[in-house]
């Protein structure tokens, strides 16, 4: 098993970075995906680290994206209101803040996988996040 400069294997490494990336946020992720991308020398590894952050920014974007919806919805209800027309989008604030949790869990769910694969050395093909990884890394 290939070791890392800090004395870790290469695969507990990107486990550690996927765990990063359910607790840790964008600044301790982006650190330790720097230090990977500065310091160490391992192909996959460098283009997995950068697979973490895209598939951060990928949950970030579906998560404005829906908490944006409700906020829209709200414009409209004001501009109802100018004419006199009362109508709230309750339901609808409710199916988007479902979502939003559907989204956190499977958020955490896909990374808790993917670092227990990456511990175990393996990978799985991320139909979004592979081709434009791959475009940059190679």
């Amino acid at each position: 098993m290939e070791k890392t400069k800090l004395g870790i294997s290469v695969s507990l490494l990107l486990g550690i970075l996927y765990l990063f990336g359910i607790f840790g946020g964008y600044i301790i992720t982006g650190i330790a995906v720097g230090y990977v991308l500065l310091r160490e020398e391992n192909a996959w590894l460098k283009k997995q680290s950068v697979r973490v952050i895209a598939l951060m920014l990928l949950f970030s974007l579906l998560g404005a994206a829906i908490d944006l919806i409700p906020d829209i919805l709200g414009v409209f209800t004001k501009l109802l209101e100018v004419f006199s027309v009362f109508y709230y989008f309750s339901f609808f604030r409710s199916v988007f803040g479902v979502l939003g949790a559907v989204l956190a869990v499977l958020r955490t769910v896909c990374f808790a996988g993917l670092g227990v694969l990456a511990v175990f050395g393996k990978t799985v093909k991320l139909p979004i996040v592979d081709p434009i990884v791959d475009k940059y890394m190679d």
